[in-house]
């Protein structure tokens, strides 16, 4: 079975325009200086940093942009809904945001079959797991993707800033970014085959090497090369400038030797987003499907997401016109 995206809507902070924020690694669009705590950081906003009361109601309002660019109604189809990480860290909390986000756009949660996923970066590859046992079942519906995020919030930045993880006057560390998605997901004929995908959960362990041996990362990555028999030609991999982040792959990248070449690609997109959290995962997705469609990659490429917590996940897809 193969992937078509048939319909689909976005709104990132660093270009709320649906073509340009897919055009960012071709287009120079900068991102904003703003004032966090004692000290100021690179931010890509798609509104003020304090036009809302809470990080919830910004969520609430990047999906409702996302959804004014649709001209199609989803309520008869799964909904595969992909929500923040950041600010929505226990099970009360995503309740009642669901509960609001549920009194604004009804559609969302009216087919049985749909289903949240509230695992960060890593959401995209387990939903689109889901996606395919749905397209098996029945290859005529639609299932829809819809993903929100945000750094927007004055509390989380300066948590971040505190630890040292947002941008600095050298230009190293994250930028922190939001946005909203929304993909109508079809199967065909032609179009992105996914080989192979898998997901697990990092367990720290103790010891001075924990840090950087994600047995996770490492895992799946010896999955990859049991699974795709052939050279790696593109690895899109969520890095936004965060060591811990970068470390998670980077210690295990040795892991995927046989299948690497020095025509092997790494692409981080966030470089030009900026963060855009549980949304990066489905960015990099549309990226890659648009790349192949458009023939800018051809081959194989692996997908690697890891969250913040416990989720790492991967994907190999291929390309069949």
């Amino acid at each position: 079975m193969r992937f078509c995206v048939q319909h689909k809507a976005l709104v990132v902070g660093m270009s709320q325009d649906p073509q340009l924020a897919m055009m960012l690694d071709a287009v120079s669009v900068f991102s904003e200086q703003t004032s966090v705590g004692n000290g100021e950081t690179k931010t890509a906003l798609c509104y003020p940093l304090d036009a809302f009361e809470d990080i919830g109601a910004r969520c609430l309002a990047l999906i409702q942009d996302a959804f004014e660019q649709l001209d199609v109604s989803i309520g008869n189809n799964p909904v595969l809904l992909i929500t923040p990480q950041y600010g929505f860290q226990d099970e009360d909390t995503l309740t009642l945001w669901s509960q609001r986000l549920a009194q604004t756009q009804t559609e969302l949660f009216g087919h049985p079959l749909s289903k949240i996923f509230p695992y960060g970066r890593s959401s995209l590859v387990m939903a689109l797991s889901y996606a395919r046992e749905l397209l098996q079942s029945n290859p005529d519906q639609v299932v829809w993707f819809v993903s929100v995020d945000s750094l927007g919030d004055r509390a989380i930045l300066g948590d971040m800033m505190a630890q040292g993880i947002l941008s600095n006057e050298q230009g190293d560390g994250v930028v922190g970014s939001e946005g909203a998605m929304i993909l109508g997901i079809t199967s065909s004929d032609k179009g992105l085959a996914v080989c192979w995908s898998g997901s697990d959960a990092y367990l720290k362990t103790s010891g001075s090497d924990s840090l950087h041996h994600d047995q996770a990362v490492e895992l799946l990555f010896r999955n990859v090369v049991e699974k795709v028999g052939q050279p790696l030609d593109q690895i899109y991999l969520p890095d936004n400038g965060q060591d811990r982040l970068t470390n998670a792959w980077l210690h295990q990248y040795q892991v995927l030797a046989p299948v690497l070449t020095k025509e092997t690609e790494l692409h981080f997109t966030s470089v030009f987003t900026g963060e855009l959290g549980s949304v990066g995962g489905l960015y990099r997705f549309l990226k890659i499907y648009e790349s192949y469609q458009l023939g800018r990659i051809e081959g194989t490429t692996l997908q690697c997401e890891i969250s913040d917590k416990l989720y790492r996940a991967a994907a190999l897809y291929q390309w069949h016109s």
